[in-house]
Formats: structure tokens, C-alpha cells, sequence
């Protein structure tokens, strides 16, 4: 099976393509903006629903439009109340992130190794219009004001069609075909991540300061707007990278997943592929699902923090992260190794939970991340960068489909880890979970290190 031809990738040459690189971020950012306000407006729908039950026609509820109160005097009955709508919150919301992220790791086990021979732009448009769906049912539930139960539905659609990790694992991979094998692509995969943080963050102060202003239905509108923007950009400008010109069984293809850490390659480079899997899965497990631990986490007493606040602080920790680390990491790369590199985000990111978790006020956050954790993000792209040196071009898709699983896995999984964690806690430490995700960047370090171990053929020769 190895012996045959699977597919054939566009001549690029040994450089990069810039301009294919310029379309892919573009797409990646505009997709990005539509998510990045989704899940704002559905976990603070889901936290003003909540409470609307819990407080029902209790007066201190009448002058918050879109959040339930804040209450920091713990002798206030409605103190026990705002325990009681975090602790219901935290539930549905981690129900949502475990199916959708079951689904989509079904999904994305072939998603990326079959975008190896029909192509990544036909796989990109199917993806969107999973994403223009799960927007679409969102906007229609909040404006008719349906039941939260309806929103089961949301993570299922998009969990069928990738997610968001399926979106990104095909944008990886697109990266992967237009870079040569070396540290220019493990930079190109950052700068993705850039972009991908810069419209994150821009996203997030727009849907805060838009939920304040209009509520709730207008930022999910909004959403689908960007992503029938982004079927648009993908259409007209995006240029396919494999062309399939084999009657090679495409069947098959769902298999390479399989045989990339099983058969293919020598035991040395499969012993390397799961060691960078493993390093991979314990840096995203946490920050894949940290978003709606984050978001009550800050709502809540001691910080009481409106959906504009977190907006700005979100943009203001990313902005500053993904700009001035970007840049510290583009200099350090001169002198160390992408491993060095992952252990070295995977020390400041401990450091930097551990402080977010004993924060007692805003400006403690702010020295969490972006101060101590300032290069703390660099962990999951450098993983990404040494995973796909390891694989021909012709196996990208199937290497970032591993990685695109094991991150949507471990987003239902940490969600409901991290939730219930924090449900548990919330009366007692809301911190603690922050200590637990520490934790798994400290496994995550030592499997850097393991690699680092593994792969010193590679600096010795």
C-alpha cells in the first residue's frame, strides 16, 4: 500500500507560497470572528438563562439586562443564589462542549486524510456550511426565545461537520503544504495562531460591547453573516494544494490516521509521533476548554466582571501575547529548538494558571497572562510544527487529522474535567481549576523533553 501513489501535492517548490499563505489567515481570521462571537453570546445566553430560572421574579434580577447580579457579600441570600446559577451554568455548558467535541473526533479522523485526495478546499466549504448551520439554529433559539434544551442541537450539527478544530486542521495542513520542512514552518503555524488569537480577541470585544448594546440575537446574526463571508473567500480566492489524480480507493484514506503511528515510517519516527501527540493533548486539554471556566470564572465575586470587561481583557491578553511573543518567539528560534521551545511556553503558562487561580483582582489577571505568561501560547504550535516534519506531503492531511481529533477529544473531555472541577470548588476556591490545568502543561513539559531525547539523532548529526 505504501508503494503506491496517493496524491499529488501543487508544485510550490522548496520556498514558501506566500501568497496562498496570505488567503489562508485571511479565511482563518474572518471564521475565527464568527466563532469567537458565537461562543461568547451562547455561554452568557446559557448564564442569563440560568439565572432568569434561579432568581425568577426576584427584584435584584430586574436591572441586569443580560447577566444575572454579582453579589461579593457572602451573608447576601442572593450570594448562594449566584453559586447555584454557576453551578447550573457550568453543567450545560460542559454538556455541550463533551458532544460536540465526541462528534467531531469521529469526524475529524477523516476529515483531514481524506482533504489528502479530493482536495482541502472542497473540505473547507463543507466545514463552513457546518458552521453557517450551528449559527443559524443559535440565532433561531434566542430569538424566539426557546428552551436552552434546544441547544443540544447546536454542538451535534457542528460537531458533524469538523468544528472548529476541523476548520483548523485543514488551515494547518494548507500551511504545511506551502512551507518547506523546517522552522519556517513551525513559524508559519504560529503566525496562524496569530491570527487566529488577533481576531479572537477583536471578536471578543465586539460581541461584549454588542450584547450590552442589543442583546443577544444581533452578535448571532452577525456570526452568520462572517461565515457566509468566509464561503465566499474560500470559493473565489483559496487555491487547492492537492489535486487528486489517482483512482486510488478513497476509502482508504480514513485508515492513513491509522497507519501514519502503527505501520508507516520507521519505529523511531512512530515512537516520535506519539510522543508529540501526547505532548500535543496535554497543552490543549486545558486551553481548549478554559473558555467557559474563564468566562464564569470572571463573572463571579471577586471580580463581577460585565461581558465588556471580559471582552477588553481578553483583547488586551491576546493582543499583547500573540504581537510582542510572537516576536520573542521569531528571535529564540535563531538559537533553540521548537522542543526547547514547547518546554520553555509549557514552564511560563504553569506560572501563569497558577497566578490567574489565586488572583483576587483584575490587575492580577492581567499579570497572569499576558505578564508571566506572556510566550505560554507557543506550546500547541510548536507541537503542530514538529509533528508534520516528521510526514510526507502527502500524509499533512492525515497528521494534522490526528491532531485536530485528539484536540476535540480533549475539549469534551476537559470540559468535563475543568467544569466539574470548578463547579465542585466554586464555594470554596474558584481558582482551583487553574491549579489542575497547570498540572497537565507539567505533564505536557516532560513529553517535550521525552522528544527532545528521542530526536537528538536529529542535532547530533
Amino acid at each position: 500500500m505504501d508503494d503506491e501513489p496517493l496524491t499529488d501535492v501543487l508544485p510550490t517548490g522548496t520556498g514558501t507560497n506566500v501568497r496562498n499563505l496570505i488567503v489562508v489567515n485571511i479565511i482563518v481570521g474572518i471564521l475565527t470572528c464568527s466563532t469567537k462571537i458565537y461562543e461568547p453570546v451562547l455561554g452568557q445566553y446559557v448564564y442569563h438563562r440560568v439565572a432568569d430560572d434561579v432568581f425568577g421574579n426576584d427584584s435584584r434580577i430586574k436591572n441586569y439586562s443580560v447577566l444575572a447580579p454579582c453579589f461579593q457579600n457572602t451573608s447576601n441570600p442572593g450570594y448562594v443564589m449566584v453559586e447555584t446559577v454557576q453551578e447550573r451554568s457550568s453543567t450545560v455548558l460542559w454538556h455541550f462542549s463533551l458532544l460536540g467535541g465526541l462528534i467531531a473526533s469521529v469526524v475529524n479522523i477523516g476529515l483531514g486524510a481524506y482533504s489528502d485526495i479530493v482536495g482541502r478546499k472542497f473540505i473547507f466549504i463543507s466545514c463552513i456550511i457546518g458552521q453557517l448551520v450551528r449559527n443559524a439554529i443559535a440565532s433561531l433559539i434566542i430569538w424566539f426565545h426557546l428552551s436552552i434544551d434546544y441547544f443540544y442541537v447546536v454542538p451535534c450539527v457542528d460537531g458533524m461537520f469538523g468544528g472548529s478544530w476541523g476548520l483548523m486542521l485543514l488551515a494547518y495542513a494548507y500551511i504545511a503544504d506551502n512551507t518547506p520542512p523546517q522552522q519556517a514552518r513551525s513559524f508559519g503555524i504560529l503566525f496562524l495562531e496569530c491570527v487566529n488569537a488577533l481576531a479572537e480577541a477583536a471578536a471578543s470585544t465586539a460581541a461584549g460591547y454588542f450584547i450590552i448594546r442589543s442583546g443577544f440575537f444581533y452578535p448571532s446574526l452577525l456570526a452568520c453573516c462572517l461565515t457566509v463571508f468566509g464561503i465566499c473567500i474560500v470559493a473565489i480566492c483559496l487555491t487547492d494544494t492537492v489535486v487528486n489524480n489517482t483512482n486510488y480507493s478513497r476509502c482508504s484514506y480514513i485508515f492513513n490516521v491509522y497507519l501514519l503511528f502503527v505501520k508507516e515510517r520507521d519505529r523511531r519516527q512512530r515512537v516520535l509521533l506519539w510522543v508529540g501527540l501526547a505532548a500535543f493533548f496535554f497543552s490543549v486539554i486545558s486551553t481548549s476548554s478554559e473558555i467557559n471556566v474563564d468566562l464564569l470564572f470572571v463573572m463571579n465575586q471577586p471580580f463581577c466582571w460585565s461581558p465588556f470587561q471580559n471582552g477588553i481583557y481578553d483583547t488586551v491578553s491576546t493582543v499583547v501575547r500573540r504581537t510582542v511573543g510572537t516576536g520573542v518567539v521569531k528571535g529564540l528560534q535563531k538559537c533553540i529548538s521548537d522542543e526547547v521551545l514547547g518546554v520553555l511556553g509549557s514552564v511560563f503558562v504553569i506560572i501563569g494558571d497558577v497566578m490567574f487561580g489565586l488572583a483576587t483582582s483584575g490587575w492580577m489577571l492581567y499579570l497572569a497572562f499576558p505578564g508571566v505568561g506572556l510566550i505560554g501560547f507557543l506550546v500547541s504550535p510548536m507541537a503542530r510544527g514538529i509533528m508534520s516534519k516528521l510526514v510526507p506531503p502527502q500524509r499533512h492531511g492525515a497528521v494534522f487529522a490526528s491532531l485536530a481529533v485528539v484536540e476535540s477529544f480533549s475539549s469534551a473531555l476537559g470540559a468535563v474535567t475543568f467544569n466539574n472541577i470548578y463547579k465542585t470548588s466554586v464555594s470554596v476556591w474558584g481558582g482551583a481549576v487553574y491549579a489542575a490545568m497547570a498540572a497537565s502543561h507539567f505533564i505536557a513539559l516532560w513529553f517535550f523533553l521525552a522528544f527532545r531525547l528521542v530526536n537528538k539523532e536529529q542535532y547530533s548529526t
